[in-house]
């Protein structure tokens, strides 16, 4: 029979699982320590904790992405007739914005894994941890 501090101990090490999943399955391994325990369990809680924010993030990056694709798509448009009306202006737009797209993606990427290792640390504790930001899809 196992004992109530190491199930208590392996509770927290399932949601520390949960969180640090952004590392290698963000979306799977959430999701399967939510399936399979109660509803009510710290570990389901903090697993849909941590499902919720890694939906919310992809569909931030995501729009993120289609923004920045489209900004230049029409950039190169612009190019093209910068070029052809021989400015250098549209060349310097899309090559200068690159200095401000770069360190946002860079940003959008580094936000998961801050935010995960913050509620591993405290979830190892015995915490409940909620991410701030984020749609709750699962409670």
């Amino acid at each position: 029979m196992e004992s109530n501090a190491s199930r208590e101990s392996n509770d927290r090490n399932l949601a520390v699982i949960a969180h640090l999943s952004v590392f290698f399955a963000p979306l799977l391994a959430p999701g399967v320590l939510f399936a399979a325990h109660k509803r009510e369990s710290f570990v389901a809680r903090q697993a849909a904790e941590a499902l919720n924010f890694h939906i919310t993030w992809f569909i931030v990056q995501m729009i993120a992405a289609f923004g920045v694709t489209a900004y230049w798509i029409i950039g190169f448009l612009g190019l093209a007739s910068s070029v052809a009306a021989r400015s250098p202006t549209g060349f310097a737009a899309i090559f200068g914005s690159l200095f401000l797209i770069l360190p946002l993606f860079a940003l959008l990427a580094l936000v998961p894994v801050i935010f995960g290792i913050v509620a591993a640390l405290r979830v190892s504790r015995g915490e409940d941890y909620r991410y701030p930001l984020t749609i709750r899809f699962f409670r």
